[in-house]
């Protein structure tokens, strides 16, 4: 394997295989992005994969209800942040970080730590959003890779549940009250 490089060129949409065009993911209250690493020399094997959805500018009442008709694992977070005083009426795009993956034949290279420390810079770049809050609710699932990563469910997997909270920890997340919920 050539030595991957890891650096700010990958922050521009070249340099990544988005799923779809941008547009397509459009409505008027959130977009979801998929972000993938690919090695182009190894027929695009997936290195890592970043699933986020971005909800735009509301205020906290319409927020908490809308959230609520995305998936429950948004309407977890944004009950999270709000509970715990994170949310307030300032208008701002929230980030909520859906799924994570490095394949396990890259990990412990900095990929995923390089990935969600420029999710900002990506999404300012490419698509002209600067977030309020970049949240992630850390629950480790196992992983079958495909074209893109299938993640199911499974019981709780309490090293690498570890290793992502000193991740986000040292990316400058703070966890939010007592719960897996890390935000920015």
């Amino acid at each position: 394997m050539k030595n991957l490089i890891i650096d700010d060129s990958l922050k521009f949409i070249d340099s990544f295989k988005p799923s779809g065009k941008f547009r397509d993911y459009i409505n008027e209250k959130d977009i979801t992005v998929e972000i993938s690493i690919v090695d182009e020399e190894k027929d695009d094997k997936h290195l890592a994969y970043l699933k986020l959805t971005i909800l735009k500018e509301k205020k906290i009442d319409d927020l908490l209800l809308y959230a609520d008709g995305i998936s429950q694992q948004i309407s977890d977070l944004v009950d999270t942040l709000f509970i715990n005083g994170q949310l307030n009426d300032e208008k701002g795009d929230i980030v909520c970080i859906e799924n994570l993956a490095v394949h396990e034949d890259y990990r412990q290279k900095g990929i995923g730590g390089w990935l969600v420390d420029n999710v900002e810079d990506i999404l300012e770049i490419n698509y002209n959003i600067k977030p309020k809050i970049i949240c992630y609710f850390i629950f480790p699932q196992e992983i079958r890779w495909a074209d893109t990563p299938e993640f199911y469910n499974t019981e709780p997997n309490k090293e690498m549940e570890q290793i992502m909270k000193t991740m986000f920890t040292k990316l400058g997340y703070k966890q939010v009250g007592k719960t897996n919920v890390f935000s920015k």
